[in-house]
């Protein structure tokens, strides 16, 4: 079974459906999900991006976000998978080489590590030696 580590765009684009060109493949994501044909992994990091964005952002209220994110966490094969003290290392190393936000760092050594494929809409990944899937496999 595929693993994937999932962005926060592509949950925060899920959660909100929006743009339209990124919501059917969103869709897809997640009913590859429920459909418990793949496995998918978030960390903490995610989930304060998720939770900043939909709140401050988006203007949507906590309980609602949290009780969509509740929602997704209690996926049978979906799960959290957070850093160990050696890939944190890792992570700052690169983020002092390259110009990409930290948590991103972090979520390509765990992709990395860990031989996740990493679903984003986000290029910049590309800077750290990770293709982010755009199409699932």
């Amino acid at each position: 079974m595929i693993n994937y580590f999932l962005d926060s765009n592509i949950i925060i684009r899920f959660l909100i459906g929006e743009p339209n060109n990124q919501k059917s493949y969103t869709q897809a994501v997640f009913d590859t999900i429920e459909k418990e044909e793949c496995n998918a992994y978030i960390n903490s990091l995610i989930l304060h991006e998720v939770l900043y964005t939909m709140i401050n952002y988006y203007q949507i209220n906590k309980k609602n976000v949290v009780a969509r994110l509740l929602k997704i966490l209690s996926l049978d094969n979906f799960d959290m998978h957070d850093i160990a003290k050696k890939d944190a290392i890792n992570a700052m190393k690169k983020y002092s080489e390259k110009n990409v936000d930290f948590p991103d760092c972090v979520f390509s050594v765990i992709a990395k590590t860990n031989k996740y494929k990493l679903v984003s809409f986000d290029q910049h990944f590309k800077k750290l030696g990770i293709n982010p899937v755009t199409l699932l496999d």
